[in-house]
């Protein structure tokens, strides 16, 4: 695994073993993190992940049971939105140093794309458990 390092203007990349602890250079805090990678890693391994659940055919589509039960909706808007995540963090790396307008426009996108598949599968798992719960009852 490697790590990007960001020294004032340089950039490079270093194996896990030979990233300096607390600083690099004359600079403070060399070692950014940069979130557009992050939420396009979050956003693939997310979408790896749910799509390899147990599913179930509700309306002729495959839905996963654990969080989206039998809405098949709320699971596609789910991967739209971890779609619309990963396209705008791959855009926003890619053109990060040439536009950098731009790509904080594709961060941003990416961030309330992740932000509204986080908010759309946390509502499905509390109505999901809301109706577990009413049918115990």
């Amino acid at each position: 695994m490697k790590l990007r390092i960001t020294c004032g203007e340089e950039e490079e990349l270093l194996p896990v073993s030979q990233v300096p602890a607390g600083t690099c250079c004359e600079h403070q805090n060399c070692l950014k993190i940069q979130w557009d990678e992050v939420i396009f890693t979050a956003s693939c391994m997310t979408t790896l992940i749910v799509l390899q659940l147990p599913m179930t055919n509700a309306s002729g589509k495959p839905v996963p049971l654990f969080v989206f039960g039998n809405v098949p909706p709320a699971f596609h808007a789910f991967l739209m939105c971890l779609t619309g995540a990963c396209f705008g963090s791959v855009c926003s790396i890619h053109i990060r140093k040439t536009n950098p307008k731009i790509a904080s426009f594709y961060y941003a996108f990416s961030v309330l794309s992740m932000f509204a598949s986080l908010a759309i599968a946390f509502s499905c798992f509390v109505w999901e458990s809301f109706k577990a719960l009413c049918q115990s009852c």
